[in-house]
Order: C-alpha cells, then sequence, then structure tokens
C-alpha cells in the first residue's frame, strides 16, 4: 500500500510539473536555465555536502540515494557475520527532481516524497572495520493506457568492509526496467572511487 501511494503520488506530481515546466519555459530544465543554484541544489538534494561534513570518530559513513528516474529504492543493511538474518531497514530514497525542475516544482515534489516518509538521500553510520551487507529494493512505474505500469526491481545487495574515517556512497541506479548497485569511496565527494564491492545472489531475505 505505501509503495503504491508513493509511486501513485510521486508519477502525478512529477506529470503535472512536466506540464508546467514546459508552458513556462518551453521545456528547458532548472540547469539551462540557472546552471550556478542549479548544481547547489543538485549537492543540496543529494547528499554531497553531507559527504563533505566531518566523520564522527569511530565510525564510517554512508550516503545512500536512488537514482536514474524519479523512482524509490528502500535500502536495509546488514553485518555480514549474521550471514541469512533479517535486513534492517534503514529507509527510502527517491530523487526529487531538485536542480532539474523549476525549484517551487522540485519542492512540492520533495514534500510529497517527505509526507511519504521518502528522503531525496538516506544517511547511516556503519562500524568500520566489519564487513557490512547493503540491499536496495526498487520499484519504478510509468503511464499507461488507463493508469499506472509498476516494476519492481531488486532486491540487489553489496558487501563491503568500510573504514574508519571514510565516507560511503551506495547508488541504486535505475536504468530502464532493470538496475543495480553501485558502492563507491567517496571521502572526497568530487573524486568518488567505485569499490569491488561484492554481489550478493543467495540469502537477501
Amino acid at each position: 500500500m505505501f509503495r503504491d501511494a508513493l509511486v501513485k503520488t510521486l508519477f502525478c506530481i512529477l506529470m503535472a510539473s512536466v506540464v508546467l515546466q514546459g508552458c513556462s519555459n518551453v521545456g528547458k530544465s532548472y540547469s539551462e536555465i540557472n546552471p550556478e543554484r542549479a548544481e547547489k541544489e543538485v549537492k543540496r538534494a543529494n547528499g554531497y555536502y553531507h559527504l563533505k561534513k566531518k566523520v564522527a570518530p569511530g565510525t564510517a559513513k554512508l550516503i545512500l540515494r536512488s537514482e536514474g528516474a524519479g523512482h524509490p529504492a528502500s535500502f536495509s543493511y546488514r553485518i555480514a557475520q549474521s550471514k541469512c538474518e533479517k535486513f534492517e531497514r534503514i529507509g527510502t530514497a527517491a530523487y526529487t527532481g531538485s536542480g532539474q525542475l523549476l525549484p517551487w516544482i522540485a519542492k512540492m515534489t520533495r514534500g510529497a516524497s517527505n509526507a511519504m516518509g521518502a528522503k531525496g538521500f538516506l544517511s547511516y553510520s556503519a562500524e568500520p572495520g566489519k564487513p557490512i551487507q547493503i540491499q536496495g529494493d526498487g520499484f519504478s512505474s510509468s503511464s499507461v493506457a488507463g493508469g499506472v505500469r509498476t516494476v519492481k526491481c531488486g532486491p540487489v545487495t553489496s558487501e563491503f568492509v568500510p573504514q574508519e574515517g571514510r565516507a560511503y556512497l551506495v547508488q541504486f541506479l535505475w536504468e530502464g526496467d532493470t538496475c543495480r548497485q553501485v558502492v563507491s569511496d567517496a571521502s572526497d565527494p568530487d573524486k568518488p572511487v567505485a569499490l569491488n564491492a561484492d554481489k550478493l545472489t543467495t540469502c537477501v531475505n
């Protein structure tokens, strides 16, 4: 029920925003209208500035987000030593159009996402030196005659060992109706380095 409501709400707002933005700016994105301001909005919304902040002593920082479309993804974690035990939920992330849509439209979309429990990005403090498994589970929607078509993608599970004082970016990437998950060391968010994180295909529930 939560997913259906979130998908339908985001879909309606995004469709309305396309029409409104097209009428007022002849289809231009906000990044074309005001590139400098748009870049700041993108960084504010996607966790870039959180990655820039100092990591709390004795921890590793994780920023998790859904990219490639306005579709949400839910993230969960578990410590790798506890294989086959239940994942613990972190939250749901969804791209809200900040930096692409006009600010007031992006704000409206962001408000709808927040009301449904989805954020532009999630932050999680991990215990360093211990293997951790991060699971992303996505659901997408597209318009069809007479309604909305919903597509589920995942779960996708990655395992890696976070190091103390480092910041990591976990991206759930939508590619059409398919998806993949990428983990990067983003201690320098301007130059993230993709990790060779293990992709797990068993014991994911």
